[in-house]
C-alpha cells in the first residue's frame, strides 16, 4: 500500500488516574483531534479491540462522528479465536 503522507502519532494520554470507560475515551479521542487540529469531516474509520468497553467507545464515536466508520480490528478477534482453538 502507497501512501501519501507516513503515518503519524497524534498524542500519548495519561489515564492511569481515570476511569476508564467509553464515555472517557471518546472525550479523549475528541480532545486529542481537537489539539491537533484535525478536521473531523475528513476522518474516515476507527478501528479498536473489541472489548465491551471499546464496542460502547465505537458506538458513541458514531454518534458523535456519523460520518466515520468503526469496527474492531480483525486481525485481534482472529488472535484470540486461534489463542482459544489452541487452548491458550
Amino acid at each position: 500500500m502507497q501512501r501519501d503522507k507516513p503515518s503519524l502519532l497524534l498524542d500519548l494520554v495519561e489515564m492511569s488516574g481515570a476511569r476508564h470507560t467509553a464515555d472517557t475515551f471518546v472525550d479523549e479521542t475528541i480532545a486529542v483531534l481537537r489539539r491537533n487540529g484535525i478536521d473531523f469531516s475528513l476522518m474516515g474509520s476507527i478501528c479498536t479491540d473489541s472489548p465491551t468497553t471499546m464496542v460502547a467507545y465505537r458506538q458513541k464515536m458514531e454518534v458523535k462522528l456519523p460520518q466515520v466508520l468503526t469496527f474492531g480490528c480483525f486481525l485481534h478477534k482472529l488472535g484470540l479465536l486461534i489463542g482459544d482453538i489452541l487452548g491458550r
